[in-house]
């Protein structure tokens, strides 16, 4: 079920990113460089990481506090730490490649060709 999430969550933000052509080709057309574009999308993704982690981690612990004080009755569920390095690297890593690939492919190529195509 994991592998099936990360596959759908992967490709949901490969169209997201594949989605933001015109956008991107206009802010190269207006004087924008690569380099500020790509800057840009870093820190909007790191945001959007931020955010995931803390909503998913809040979720995470509200299912996961009522679950295990039902079967053990401790108030606390114990998660070990490579499975916090292991949740937090792969969200992250996901994150990552299926942003940073997208857009080093958009801005490849060039603007004037980018901003005519029509979704």
């Amino acid at each position: 079920m994991v592998g099936y999430a990360a596959l759908a969550a992967a490709n949901t933000m490969i169209m997201a990113a594949l989605a933001r052509g015109r956008e991107l080709a206009l802010l190269r057309l207006v004087g924008v460089t690569t380099r500020q574009v790509k800057r840009m999308v870093h820190a909007e993704q790191v945001g959007l990481l931020g955010t995931s982690l803390l909503i998913g981690g809040a979720i995470a612990a509200v299912t996961l506090v009522s679950v295990v004080r039902t079967l053990t009755g401790q108030p606390v569920p114990y998660v070990p730490p490579l499975g916090w390095v292991s949740i937090i690297g792969g969200t992250t890593l996901l994150a990552l490649v299926t942003t940073v690939a997208p857009i080093s492919a958009l801005l490849r190529t060039p603007p004037v060709d980018s901003i005519g195509i029509k979704e």
